[in-house]
């Protein structure tokens, strides 16, 4: 074999490898294998070079300089940024890209391309077919996915990138290759893929795309004319018709079956909402803010920039309240110019640009209309400016398949023998390239095994399960600091367990690694709380909230704060403040602090706003309501807050059974308001509502009881009666009214026994004396009736004629 060959290889490899690369089981399963692949691929690829025989290419000088000078500005960054670590991993993701194209560039031939172009429009093809059925909902494949349509790209937008650079790839095998197989599979490879890139609703590849179309069509023109060549559009009809076929099928609605966090939003539920979306208030999603404060960084580090990866490290006191918040922020400026620039300053944007003009120059290089040369051209310049049109808005940067797609539309370029010079070859870089590989390599191995476990710590963490979580951020961290939160999980994991001291090491060493990191001075504030050091804890929360200051729980935790130093107006403000309908937390801290002081009104105010009128309703609200219901006699409204905290709680811990209790309680509590409005049915089923939450609460049974009683029935009364005593048997009631039942089927010596056992629990018992020496007398036994109804009258604290009605009725049974 020879380089020549094993170049063609690599390049099938890839394009055929790289878009169907994931692993599942990482947190960035779409971008960590493919990395890793692209990686030991170019590894073997370099150490062929050097090994295998073949003709080289000299590089042109112009494009050596222009990449070794990007490379060098990259390189050298981690030299003064704040989070060297981070620089460094960050190169690991460039680096296979930019060693392909040094090796390509010299040994791929011009003669391969047809087989390279078919397997990318295969691989194209492919992707587009599984994205274009989960679209339409007929797709049989359960392939992750944050946001779909996605096919293996984990996003849609992520996809969409993928697609935008690689059609005028896939083009080219529709117009230099030889067979007419080949150029239908061109045909078809476009068409699919410019569907699936209309049902991504991904505005910024569409924008990448078309300037690129628009610039290489004006770039044909221009050689058409150059040549003086007669320009004749006779598209083939299978082509107008199938472009005809896949703009109709571009306005299908989607059938997406799953919901995501990031599903389409109703300004790209249509391909004209999307469209339109592009120029109405909020389009730009906040892209705007943060590349005003992109700008200003930029201006505070102009020359070198802050260090490669190290813009999320950088920006938070750049945002102004635009993106950030205590559970989100972004990681990078979404427009790869503005990130260039703030990461690699001045110097670097300068290095891009000047490899981005040589790139174009070779391109636009004098080449007849119809000659392979003209057409790879055009593709690359299509390929290259729908790559930066997407980097305007979003990050092609960062990611593998767009960036290869990037390299290789220009590798071909610079591989085409007319526009090759031979010269001598370059062995420095021959020897350097593998060991170069093979660093980024091994760095990238660790960061898939931090990512393995990593993952599962988030998983455990969003569960709540800290201690697990904390457990697999350990083990995490032992790879590398890979994502500084890792160390976050390890804090809250001590702080939930008590240890204050450990978390406080863990939140210092995140701070370490991320001083601006907000949710680490947060985690510092809520330690120094559990120590009982209330205005530290203060202090720390400030400095979250200096650096974010719509960090809500930071709002929060201060307000907790000054309600333990007892400074309630203070706490009331802070509650106030922390509060908005996707942060309900504060109102029931907020409604709990009103109910103690005797504010009943505002609290159900506070707990209805939180729990009613919220966009994500505190769940806790609605026990606290339930509660607060009960306390009101709004029984009705207490058994729907009762049953919809259970319905959202999640798990059945004490929390859920009380509130489990609660509903009983209504029921028993509507049952009795029913009951004295005459409405005995429906009394009847608020009762048994009540039995069926709350089996053992002996009020339900008693309740239940009465009403049998009231409707004649008899032997069900006494069973329920029955029942309560036998689940509180110190229920004085129970015994009187089990008493008079017995009494009303004429079983006196029965309702004796029951009373006799009663006067056991409460002798001094007013009604239930009267009860007992009613059936004395009835009995018979008029000396032990007379004592019994003395004592009634001794104890009697109502209205004292009605001591004289209760005897004359006794009297009168006797």
């Amino acid at each position: 074999m020879t380089r020549q060959k094993a170049a063609v290889l690599y390049v099938c490899l890839l394009v055929v490898l790289i878009p169907f690369a994931i692993f599942p089981g990482l947190d960035e399963f779409a971008l960590l294998p493919r990395l890793a692949l692209f990686l030991g691929l170019t590894l073997v690829f370099a150490i062929c070079v050097i090994k295998l025989p073949g003709e080289d290419r000299r590089i042109p000088s112009g494009m050596l300089l222009a990449l070794l000078s990007f490379w060098a500005i990259a390189a050298l960054s981690p030299l003064w940024a704040g989070n060297p670590f981070r620089s460094v991993y960050d190169l690991a993701k460039h680096i296979p890209a930019w060693v392909a194209f040094v090796l390509l560039a010299r040994t791929f031939p011009i003669a391969g391309l047809p087989i390279v172009v078919t397997c990318h429009a295969t691989a194209g093809l492919a992707v587009s077919l599984i994205g274009i059925a989960e679209f339409t909902g007929i797709s049989p494949f359960d392939i992750p996915s944050t946001g779909r349509p996605s096919a293996t790209f984990a996003f849609r937008n992520l996809a969409a990138a993928y697609l935008a650079t690689g059609i005028p790839i896939a083009a080219l095998c529709g117009l230099v290759t030889p067979t007419r197989w080949q150029r239908v599979l061109g045909l078809a490879a476009v068409c699919t893929m410019l569907l699936f890139l209309a049902y991504t609703r991904a505005r910024a590849s569409w924008f990448g795309l078309l300037a690129g179309s628009c610039l290489a069509l004006t770039m044909w023109l221009w050689n058409q004319y150059r040549f003086q060549s007669r320009i004749r559009i006779r598209p083939p009809l299978p082509a107008v018709l199938a472009i005809a076929a896949t703009v109709a099928l571009a306005f299908v609605p989607d059938q997406l079956a799953e919901q995501h966090t990031q599903r389409f939003d109703e300004k790209k539920e249509s391909l004209t909402a999307t469209i339109a979306s592009i120029s109405s208030p909020g389009g730009d999603r906040g892209r705007f803010a943060m590349w005003l404060g992109t700008l200003d960084m930029i201006a505070d580090a102009p020359v070198l920039g802050v260090g490669l990866g190290n813009w999320e490290y950088i920006y938070p006191p750049y945002d102004r309240s635009a993106q950030i918040y205590a559970s989100s922020s972004p990681h990078r400026p979404h427009n790869d110019i503005l990130w260039i620039w703030s990461e690699l300053g001045t110097i670097g944007l300068v290095a891009y640009l000047f490899l981005l003009y040589t790139v174009y120059t070779r391109c636009l290089r004098p080449a007849a209309p119809k000659s392979t040369a003209n057409i790879v051209g055009l593709a690359c310049i299509a390929s290259t400016t729908a790559f930066l049109g997407i980097g305007m808005f979003s990050f092609p940067f960062e990611r593998v398949p767009p960036e290869l797609n990037l390299w290789l539309a220009i590798s071909f370029v610079f591989a085409l023998p007319e526009q090759s010079d031979s010269g001598r070859r370059y062995r420095l870089p021959d020897l350097l390239l593998p060991a170069l590989l093979a660093l980024a390599l091994v760095t990238t191995i660790r960061h898939i095994q931090f990512d393995s476990r990593y993952i599962r710590a988030h998983i455990e963490f969003r569960k709540k399960n800290y201690e697990e979580a904390a457990k697999w951020a350990a083990e995490a961290l032992q790879y590398g600091t890979f994502d500084h939160q890792a160390w976050l999980v390890l804090g809250d994991g001590a702080y939930h367990r008590g240890d204050w001291k450990t978390s406080v090491k863990h939140y210092n060493t995140l701070l370490d690694y991320h001083p601006l990191f907000a949710n680490g001075h947060n985690g510092l504030g809520l330690a120094a709380y559990g120590e009982g050091a209330m205005n530290e804890a203060i202090t720390h929360y400030e400095r979250a909230i200096e650096i974010v200051p719509r960090h809500f729980p930071a709002i929060y935790n201060k307000g907790l704060a000054f309600e333990a130093l007892g400074e309630v107006d203070s706490a009331v403000t802070y509650y106030r403040k922390s509060y908005n309908s996707n942060y309900t937390k504060p109102y029931v801290n907020l409604g709990a602090l009103y109910n103690s002081i005797g504010m009943v009104d505002s609290a159900i105010s506070v707990y209805e706003s939180a729990a009613l009128k919220a966009y994500l309703p505190a769940i806790e609200a609605f026990y606290n309501l339930g509660n607060l219901y009960l306390e009101q006699k709004e029984f009705a409204k207490a058994g729907d807050s009762f049953l919809t905290f259970m319905n959202r709680w999640g798990h059945q811990d004490s929390v859920w059974e009380a509130a489990k209790s609660g509903v009983a309680q209504a029921y028993s509590g509507f049952g009795v308001q029913l009951e004295s409005r005459g409405s005995i049915d429906s009394a009847f089923a608020s009762y048994q509502k009540a039995i069926e939450f709350n089996p053992t609460e002996h009020l339900n049974w008693f309740n239940l009881g009465n009403i049998f009683r009231e409707k004649a029935k008899h032997k069900d009364a006494i069973e329920a009666y029955t029942r309560a005593l036998e689940i509180e048997d110190q229920h004085v009631d129970s015994y009187n009214n089990l008493g008079m039942t017995y009494r009303d089927v004429g079983n006196d010596d029965k309702a004796l026994q029951i009373y006799r056992r009663a006067m056991e629990v409460d002798p001094e018992n007013a009604i239930l004396n009267f009860n007992l020496g009613q059936v004395l007398l009835v009995l018979g036994r008029h000396s032990e009736g007379d004592k019994a109804l003395a004592r009634f009258r001794d104890r009697w604290t109502g209205d004292p004629a009605l001591v004289h009605f209760h005897l004359g009725n006794a009297l009168a049974q006797a």
